[in-house]
């Protein structure tokens, strides 16, 4: 899942909200989680990356289907930064960008340097408890 945060003009604590967001969802599904499991003995997890920076946002039509998406190396950055969870068994990673907004308002559990897939150079990668 995508949720982009700013693309109506809001400019202030987007990664604030883009955490929140996160933190809520993860208190929803621990509520599911307990019916899966009482019901079918199974659940789900959570995994997030976020990402601050500029994508571009728009109309993307291609023939009979037709959406608004987003592009851009921010965008795919996120995406990685989500897939990195996994490698260091988190739930939230944050970037660097991420993290300058955030610092001093939300709890750090680590850093990791990593690389990313499809990307070049080594990342730091900010754990945030949720």
């Amino acid at each position: 899942m995508l949720i982009l945060f700013g693309a109506c003009e809001k400019e202030d604590g987007l990664v604030m909200d883009a955490i929140c967001t996160v933190q809520a969802m993860r208190n929803e599904l621990n509520h599911f989680n307990e019916y899966l499991e009482n019901m079918y003995g199974c659940s789900f997890g959570l995994r997030a990356g976020i990402n601050y920076g500029p994508a571009i946002i728009g109309y993307f039509s291609t023939g009979p289907m037709s959406k608004v998406a987003a592009i851009g190396d921010t965008v795919n950055l996120a995406s990685r930064i989500e897939h990195a969870n996994k490698q260091f068994d988190s739930q939230l990673l944050i970037s660097e960008s991420a993290y300058e907004h955030a610092k001093g308002h939300v709890k750090i559990s680590g850093s990791h340097r990593s690389q990313l897939k499809g990307k070049t150079g080594i990342y730091t990668l900010y754990e945030v408890e949720i």
